[in-house]
């Protein structure tokens, strides 16, 4: 059996018989969205303070995750006894 032939280069890459083995480290910086979706009673004033605050809550859901908060699509604001009855 032909004996193995190990190479290492000045990169400190490492080749098993020409072929790469080894891993090496790479950082790696890229942006990514998370969409979240979420159906909260909220207690406001009105629908546009309603929508404010869930805005205010998502921003402090993207901080807990350690990002930020991204554009936000509300679907609608409505009063609980509109869907209560």
């Amino acid at each position: 059996m032909p004996r193995s032939k190990i190479e290492t280069t000045t990169s400190g890459l490492s080749y098993l018989d020409g072929k790469p083995v080894g891993k090496r480290k790479f950082l790696v910086k890229g942006e990514f969205d998370v969409v979240m979706e979420d159906e909260l009673v909220l207690i406001a004033h009105d629908t546009q303070s309603a929508e404010e605050r869930f805005t205010e809550f998502a921003s402090k859901k993207a901080t807990q995750l350690g990002g930020k908060l991204g554009t936000v699509f509300i679907d609608f604001a409505q009063d609980a006894e509109y869907f209560d009855g």
